[in-house]
C-alpha cells in the first residue's frame, strides 16, 4: 500500500513554515490590538463609539468576503489566497501611519478585514490539508495556537514601542511583522490533490463547476452550533473580568487563567478530539463548558470563578478543533474552502454579538451573574442541536461526503 505523503508527523517542514507564519501574522495583529483603542482615544480623541467603529470594520468586510476567499482556495490554490491576504494586510497596516482622523482610519481598517477574510481561510485550510486523514484535529488544535500565541506576545510588543517609540513606529514594526509573515507564506507549499480530483487551478478542477452559494449547506449545523456555544465565551474578555473585580479578583489572572489552560490542552491534547469523534467530542466539550458557566453563575465565590473559568476554558480548547475538522471532512473536496468560510464566519458572528448580547442581559438585570446563565442556555441549545443530529452526523463522519446533501 503506498503511503500518503501527509502521514509524516506534523513536525514537518511544510506544517511548521505554516505554524511560523501564522504566529507572526497574529503577533502583528496582536501589535494592532493593543495600540489601535489608545490612537483613537488619545490620538484622534474618539468617542467609546469610535474606537468600537474602528477597532470592528475589519469584521464587516471579513464576514463578506469569508465566502469568495474559500472559493478561491478551491480555484486557485490555499498558498496563493495566503499569501494576497497578507500582502493586503500588511499593505493597509502601513497606511496607517497617514490616518489622521477616524474617517480615514475606518477604509484602511476595511481593507484590513479583507486581507484578513483570504489570510484567515487560507491558512486554516492548510493546516486541515497538510494533516494525515487521522490526525486533521490535531493539526488544527496546533494551529489554533497561533492566534493565541499571537495575541499574548503582540499585545506586549505593541505597548512597548508605543512606550518607547509612538504610534507610527509601532504600526511600520506591525507591518513589519506583517512582511516577515509574508516571506514565510513564500515558502508554504500546496499538499498533493487527493485520488480522483484536479488540483487547484488545472483545468477540470471541479471548483469551477461548482455552484455559488454564501454558505457550505453541510457546514450550517456545526457553524450554528459553534456559534451559540462561542457567543458565551466571546463575552468573556467583557463581562467576566468586571465580576471579577467586585469579587476582589484580578482580571488579568482569570484572562490568562483562561488562555493558559486553552493552550495546554490544544498543545498536550491535540489528539482528543480526533480520538473522541465530532459528535461525543462536541456533546462532552459543551457540557464542559456548559458546566463551567453555570458554577459561574451559581457560586458567587473566588473558588467559583475560578472552577467555572477552568471548565469552560477547557471545553472551548476542544470545541473548535473538532467541529472544524469535522466541517471539512464532510464537505465534498471542491467545497471545502467554502466549508473552512462558512464555519469561522460563525467565529466572527460569535465574537461580535456575543458580548453584545450577554453585555444587555447584564445591563437590563444590573448582574453580571445574570449573563453567565445566559451563556450555560446558549451552551444547552448548541448541546440540543449536535444531540438532535448525532445520528446522521456519526454516518458522516463514518463516510464523508463528496457531493452536497442536505444541510445540517
Amino acid at each position: 500500500m503506498q503511503r500518503d505523503p501527509r502521514s509524516a508527523v506534523l513536525t514537518s517542514p511544510p506544517f511548521l513554515i505554516l505554524l511560523l507564519c501564522s504566529l507572526l501574522y497574529f503577533t502583528a495583529l496582536g501589535v494592532l490590538a493593543v495600540a489601535l483603542p489608545l490612537y483613537v482615544a488619545n490620538v484622534l480623541h474618539g468617542t467609546s463609539f469610535a474606537v468600537g467603529l474602528v477597532v470592528g470594520a475589519v469584521t464587516v468586510t471579513a464576514i463578506v468576503l469569508r465566502p469568495a476567499a474559500g472559493r478561491l482556495t478551491a480555484v486557485r490554490g490555499s498558498r496563493v489566497v495566503v499569501l494576497a491576504g497578507l500582502l493586503v494586510v500588511t499593505a493597509s497596516i502601513f497606511c496607517y501611519t497617514v490616518a489622521d482622523s477616524v474617517a480615514a482610519l475606518v477604509p484602511l481598517r476595511m481593507v484590513t478585514g479583507i486581507g484578513q477574510a483570504a489570510a484567515y481561510v487560507g491558512l486554516a485550510r492548510l493546516a486541515f490539508d497538510l494533516a494525515p486523514p487521522d490526525r486533521a484535529a490535531e493539526a488544527v488544535s496546533y494551529f489554533t495556537v497561533a492566534p493565541y500565541a499571537g495575541f499574548a506576545a503582540g499585545p506586549v510588543l505593541g505597548t512597548e514601542l508605543l512606550d518607547v517609540s509612538g504610534y507610527p513606529m509601532t504600526w511600520i514594526v506591525a507591518g513589519a511583522v506583517g512582511v516577515l509573515a509574508l516571506v514565510c507564506a513564500l515558502f508554504l507549499r500546496e499538499p498533493p490533490a487527493e485520488p480522483g480530483t484536479a488540483a487547484p487551478g488545472e483545468r477540470g478542477s471541479p471548483a469551477a463547476r461548482t455552484p455559488r452559494r454564501w454558505l457550505q449547506r453541510d457546514t450550517v449545523g456545526p457553524a450554528v452550533v459553534l456559534l451559540l456555544s462561542l457567543a458565551g465565551y466571546a463575552a468573556f474578555a467583557t463581562t467576566v473580568p468586571l465580576y471579577a473585580g467586585s469579587l476582589g479578583i484580578d482580571a488579568g489572572l482569570i484572562l490568562a487563567e483562561s488562555s493558559i489552560v486553552v493552550l495546554t490542552v490544544r498543545l498536550l491534547g491535540g489528539r482528543l478530539p480526533d480520538l473522541l469523534g465530532p459528535v461525543t467530542g462536541s456533546l462532552v466539550s459543551i457540557a464542559v463548558q456548559a458546566a463551567g458557566w453555570a458554577i459561574v453563575a451559581a457560586v458567587p465565590t473566588a473558588i467559583g470563578l475560578h472552577s467555572g473559568v477552568v471548565l469552560m476554558s477547557l471545553g472551548v480548547s476542544l470545541l473548535y478543533p473538532a467541529l472544524f475538522t469535522f466541517a471539512l471532512r464532510r464537505a465534498p473536496v471542491a467545497q471545502r474552502g467554502d466549508a473552512v468560510a462558512t464555519i469561522t464566519m460563525s467565529f466572527d458572528v460569535a465574537y461580535g454579538l456575543g458580548p453584545v448580547l450577554l453585555g444587555a442581559v447584564a445591563a437590563s438585570t444590573s448582574s453580571h451573574r445574570s449573563a453567565f446563565v445566559a451563556a450555560t442556555v446558549l451552551n444547552v441549545l448548541a448541546f440540543a442541536v449536535v444531540l438532535s443530529r448525532a445520528r446522521s452526523w456519526r454516518r458522516s463522519a463514518v463516510a464523508p461526503q463528496r457531493e452536497s446533501t442536505t444541510a445540517g
